[in-house]
């Protein structure tokens, strides 16, 4: 949440902003350091399937689709808190904005779900 928010409340996007680079090799920059530190603290998490990879049978191959699901919508929130960041200087309020707006997209998919089944319910009811 502090990629931009403390580079603004320091001073120093005006130097970064000087660089010969241009501004989105900047944010693809912080965007691929952020997943870099998922990245790394997902892969500590590596020792356990392959600790327990000689109790299992050979056909439980799934904890791949795990961590690719895991780095997934790590990477999706690393999104949302770097474009949280970009509007403030302070970084709790880019937390703020980085949360409510996870949670209104989570009670999206929650809300969609509740509806769908109770349409499709009546809907499948009446079709008979």
């Amino acid at each position: 949440m502090r990629s931009f928010s403390e580079e603004f409340k320091a001073g120093t996007i005006e130097y970064l902003a000087t660089l010969p680079i241009e501004d989105h090799e900047i944010v693809l920059g912080k965007y691929l350091a952020a997943l870099g530190m998922i990245g790394s603290l997902v892969a500590f998490t590596l020792v356990y399937p392959g600790r327990s990879i000689s109790h299992r049978p050979a056909g439980c191959g799934t904890d791949h689709r795990w961590y690719v699901s895991i780095l997934g919508l790590a990477s999706f929130f690393a999104a949302i808190g770097l474009w949280a960041s970009a509007f403030t200087r302070n970084q709790w309020v880019a937390f703020i904005i980085g949360f409510f707006v996870l949670l209104r997209l989570f009670s999206f998919r929650a809300c969609g779900g509740i509806i769908a089944g109770r349409y499709g319910q009546h809907r499948a009811g009446a079709e008979r």
